[in-house]
């Protein structure tokens, strides 16, 4: 909320934290609640002209929750699972065809974001995710900057690992953005799978665009579409790694 904080200062008001909630083992709901303070005149009714809400280039961007068939939970990624082609007589799965894989039985993940809040709420979901697909996180590292990542010196070879990475963090004094990391680590030939989790459609695309794997959205998206964006990234990236 960085951005929509100076944006309310910019414009003689503010926007100032009232209660947040942690989600727990048992519910994974989370969130915050923010009041908005801008000087203004109410208006009842809006003008004629003015365009209606929603139009525009927003319209183009696919939602994490766009709908998908009732048995293939959707995905952020875009994509959807591929069910084996059958048969031309037997309707048996071809020779060719090959299962999605599942994630591996263990993996590392590595949280880049300014807010502890976030961190622990991102760490939290991904636990949720362990038990839904018997993988266990042998490891939760978490810097509230780039700068901080990149000092630690992680390893880029190693595919068992998730990074999930915020665009801004100058909150916590970072001055290189999550674009800076996600263009780092494909420069190293990073193996693991890169997350983009972002609170703006553009920020999130940007990451996509320089060779983030995944894009979440903040709140993060439901657990059975980060357990199928996971299963699809890591299938397809060790896939083409192989």
């Amino acid at each position: 909320l960085v951005s929509c904080k100076r944006f309310a200062r910019a414009a003689g008001g503010d926007v100032w934290l009232e209660a947040s909630r942690l989600c727990t083992p048992d519910d994974a709901t989370s969130g915050s609640d923010f009041r908005f303070a801008l000087p203004g005149k109410l208006v009842p009714v809006a003008p004629a002209d003015a365009p209606p809400c929603g139009g525009g280039a927003a319209d183009a961007v696919v939602s994490s929750s766009a709908a998908a068939p009732a048995d293939v939970p959707a995905s952020s990624s875009g994509t959807a699972p591929t069910t084996p082609a059958a048969g031309p007589e037997t309707g048996a799965p071809t020779a060719t065809t090959t299962a999605p894989r599942k994630l591996p039985a263990a993996m590392r993940a590595i949280i880049v974001e300014d807010s502890q809040l976030i961190r622990r709420t991102i760490a939290a979901k991904l636990r949720s995710v362990g038990r839904a697909t018997a993988t266990e996180w042998v490891e939760l590292v978490e810097h509230d900057t780039v700068e901080a990542f990149i000092a630690a010196g992680h390893r880029s070879d190693d595919a068992a690992v998730l990074v999930t990475i915020d665009e801004n963090m100058d909150a916590a004094g970072g001055h290189l953005c999550g674009r800076d990391l996600v263009a780092h680590l494909v420069e190293k030939q990073f193996r693991g799978l890169l997350a983009s989790v972002t609170g703006d459609d553009e920020s999130a695309q940007l990451h996509r665009d320089l060779g983030a794997d995944i894009s979440w959205t903040k709140p993060l998206p439901k657990l059975e579409v980060m357990v199928a964006d996971l299963t699809l990234a890591f299938d397809g990236k060790n896939r083409r790694v192989l």
